[in-house]
């Protein structure tokens, strides 16, 4: 199932990604043809990650319901959702939960599991912002809320092909919450 090259070391050592330019570019086609008569096949990429020994596999996709995100989800124990703190994020996830609660109906599981949700990109200097991380803990019930500053490093370690850590220069909040994220995600 791998082409040959297609999982390139990430920068650092326990980090391996499978660009889609890894399968050359064939992703979004395959997402809109073979992607709705082959509902599984995210499986098999997951399936070959852990032959190759990988303990996790981190799906990151659009926020869309498409064949191929429909696909990722089904392969998933688990999923995070990212959101802007702006109504456009809060509108978004809720749409996004309606359409994950209307899958696992469909396919009659309880899988992926959903319980952590990423404010990115607070800045606590727009009331906007903390209004709707203030109304987002009070609604965020079992959902383990992970806020994350502005931080300047994410752009630059995106731009640099490096990760957050070996930048050097993020936030003493973006690393704690890093922290928090990967520990407890670890965990399960």
């Amino acid at each position: 199932m791998r082409p040959p090259g297609a999982v390139v070391n990430a920068g650092f050592s326990s980090l391996s990604v499978l660009p889609t330019a890894g399968l050359g570019g064939e992703l979004k086609v395959w997402d809109e043809g073979a992607g709705t008569r082959r509902p599984f096949a995210m499986r098999d990429i997951v399936k070959g990650a852990a032959a190759l020994g990988f303990k996790f596999c981190i799906l990151d996709l659009s926020p869309g319901f498409g064949a191929i995100e429909r696909a990722a989800l089904v392969a998933s124990d688990e999923v995070i959702t990212p959101i802007m703190p702006d109504p456009f994020g809060i509108s978004g996830l809720e749409i996004f939960t309606q359409n994950l609660l209307g899958l696992r109906k469909d396919l009659d599981t309880e899988k992926p599991a959903y319980r952590r949700i990423i404010i990115n990109a607070v800045d606590n200097r727009i009331r906007q912002h903390g209004e709707i991380v203030g109304e987002m803990r009070v609604k965020a019930g079992e959902f383990r809320l992970y806020v994350f500053p502005v931080d300047q490093v994410f752009r630059r370690a995106e731009t640099e092909h490096k990760s957050v850590y070996e930048i050097g220069a993020a936030k003493k909040e973006t690393l704690e919450e890093l922290n928090r994220l990967a520990s407890e995600a670890g965990e399960g």
